[in-house]
């Protein structure tokens, strides 16, 4: 993500993505007068001086740890909230639409699920029709993995193999009669060059197949926890790269929540855009794991809020069009609190919009907006789409760029809707 990420990044966007830089801004951020560090080896050091955007650079475990008085988690805490690394989403879209922009006064309604299961035949067949839409776009999906797994050195497929897996195995396991599935799992893990990927990725998915089926919740939580929702659309990101990912690392490894994650990822105040989604994603990770470390950091109503201001997002996303810059991240949110059992999102108009964005060629991924992207930096990789067989006899070459992780939540989402329909459609 801008881009669950726990992507491969390459070295020049790492160091720009870490650092601070969006968009060709630098931010300022004050030194902290003394952290103590978790080195990698476990071993205890002191930095004088050091400010978060150098430890986030850095190759540091993020183990920042409370000193007695409280004094250092003071500053810690203060100096967090200095760290914006990314735009609020009305500013993004104040960029793309210039003076034309005018910031929306309401946000969407609330609209019911795609669909609820009913006697009449009218029901019937429109359940059917959206059941049949969901599995054809999730085939076209599998078939670009099939073909293109060699050219994915990143951990985003396997997640998305992974939770598109336990929904399968939850209808009969139709999908992998013909889609191998565990083994691509195994295959994206073992072929992953940095070893520390590797060992999360076997981990992270390890843990999500033993998920156990959840309840589909009541469409009315998300509308209470709405209300309390006062500020939408202008904050900005919290710095969350190299945290993200080494907050995982910690969790999923070693079963660990370093202190500087603890403040971030499982703070029960809802941030904003992807650091939100991944607040999700973290306690999800925590409560699949079972770890005693985080015992006391997760509740169901903290989710509650949390997916309830995801909500409030997407709402506002789709309100302002979805630009090609919030795809991605309107598809994370469908897919993750859908994947939690919240029905809200999985409206009919917002699988129109998700399926728009997927290839219409045999090898489904979900493609890269050339135009949309031109004036925002991501760190969703593009891969360029091979050839399909179809287009290599009408003797077309492909011209896309597909987005790893942008296709793997989409399966995600889709798999969510697929999980919907299944219990409660048809």
């Amino acid at each position: 993500m801008d881009y669950l990420q726990v992507s491969r990044l390459n070295t020049a966007i790492k160091f720009l993505f870490y650092m601070g830089y969006v968009i060709g801004s630098v931010m300022a951020i004050p030194p902290l007068s003394k952290t103590t560090l978790k080195a990698t080896e476990g071993r205890v050091s002191e930095f004088k001086g050091a400010t978060l955007a150098t430890l986030f650079a850095g190759d540091y475990v993020m183990g920042i740890t409370e000193l007695q008085g409280g004094t250092e988690a003071e500053a810690f805490q203060a100096e967090i909230s200095t760290l914006k690394d990314h735009m609020s989403i009305l500013e993004r879209v104040s960029i793309l639409q210039g003076s034309s922009f005018k910031v929306p006064s309401e946000h969407d309604s609330f609209q019911p699920p795609l669909c609820k299961r009913g006697s009449d035949s009218l029901a019937a067949n429109s359940s059917l029709s959206s059941r049949n839409r969901v599995v054809s776009s999730i085939q076209r999906a599998l078939n670009f993995f099939e073909s293109h797994l060699d050219h994915l050195d990143t951990i985003e497929p396997a997640f998305g193999l992974v939770a598109l897996k336990v929904v399968d195995d939850k209808h009969g396991s139709e999908l992998q009669k013909k889609y191998p599935l565990s083994e691509w799992i195994s295959r994206v893990c073992s072929t992953l060059s940095d070893n520390k990927e590797a060992e999360t990725c076997n981990a992270m998915t390890k843990i999500w197949k033993s998920r156990p089926a959840l309840s589909w919740k009541s469409e009315s939580i998300i509308q209470e926890y709405a209300s309390e929702v006062k500020q939408v659309g202008s904050e900005k990101e919290v710095i969350w790269g190299k945290l993200n990912g080494e907050c995982q690392v910690a969790l999923l490894t070693r079963c660990e929540v370093p202190y500087v994650c603890e403040r971030t990822l499982f703070d029960p105040i809802p941030r904003s855009q992807y650091m939100l989604t991944h607040q999700l994603l973290q306690r999800t990770f925590a409560e699949l794991g079972n770890c005693p470390s985080t015992k006391n950091l997760i509740d169901s109503e903290t989710n509650h809020r949390i997916c309830a201001k995801i909500y409030k997002e997407a709402q506002l996303i789709d309100v302002v069009k979805t630009p090609a810059v919030f795809r991605d991240l309107f598809t994370e949110q469908i897919g993750l609190c859908g994947y939690m059992g919240y029905p809200n999102f999985l409206r009919q108009d917002w699988l129109d919009l998700v399926l728009s964005w997927q290839s219409k060629s045999d090898y489904g991924c979900f493609v890269r907006d050339r135009e949309g992207m031109s004036k925002f930096m991501s760190t969703d990789i593009p891969v360029k789409r091979l050839t399909t067989k179809t287009e290599k006899m009408e003797g077309r070459e492909a011209d896309e760029d597909c987005l790893p992780h942008f296709t793997s939540v989409s399966l995600v989402a889709l798999a969510s809707y697929w999980d919907y329909i299944e219990e409660n459609c048809v």
